[in-house]
Formats: structure tokens, C-alpha cells, sequence
């Protein structure tokens, strides 16, 4: 992800953060993963988006909350934070971070 050559020639890390809120009352009493959103299916969700190319992570994050809503509608109030770690902004920064709820 990027619009500079550099960043799709050599690659960028990112750190992605996602909260959301769910019913967790069956889950809580069934202890069966069948009864709740799992992260494994989350983080599934999130590394198909991740793995298509944007050349700016505010649009990244919307693609990542839109298919959070389409995937799992049992969920609200998700929030998507994407920081890229060590931007080429000609300067020392250690990230920087766009985060973006629905």
C-alpha cells in the first residue's frame, strides 16, 4: 500500500487494530466458538483486504470496516486503525495512523 514507487517496490509495514462490539451473553454461558464472532475469522477478513493494493490506508481501513459489516452482522461500533510503521517522509517516525469507525 502506498502511492510512492518505493513503497510497492520494497514494501511497508502496518500494524491494524480492530475493536467492535457484539452480544456475547450465548458465548458466555455455551463456552462454543460457534456462538460468537471469532477473531480468527476477523483476522481472516482483514488479511484478504490487506492483501489487495490501496494507495492510501484511509481507504484501506473503509474496505476493511465495510466488509467487517457485511461479514459479520451481528457486530457494531467497529473501529479500524492502520498505522504504517516508518513512513518515507524523509524523516525518523516511527508510524503513522489513520482510524476509522462505523
Amino acid at each position: 500500500h502506498g502511492c510512492f514507487p518505493e513503497e510497492k517496490i520494497l514494501g511497508t509495514w502496518f500494524r491494524v487494530d480492530v475493536s467492535y462490539d457484539t452480544d456475547t451473553a450465548k458465548v458466555e454461558q455455551s463456552d462454543n466458538i460457534a456462538d460468537t464472532v471469532s477473531y480468527v475469522d476477523v483476522v481472516d477478513v482483514i488479511r484478504q483486504e490487506m492483501e489487495q493494493s490501496s494507495h492510501v490506508i484511509e481507504h484501506l481501513a473503509r474496505r476493511i470496516v465495510t466488509r467487517m459489516q457485511i461479514t459479520f452482522p451481528d457486530i457494531s461500533n467497529i473501529k479500524v486503525k492502520i498505522a504504517k510503521q516508518h513512513p518515507p517522509v524523509g524523516s525518523e517516525i516511527a508510524s503513522v495512523s489513520v482510524e476509522i469507525s462505523a
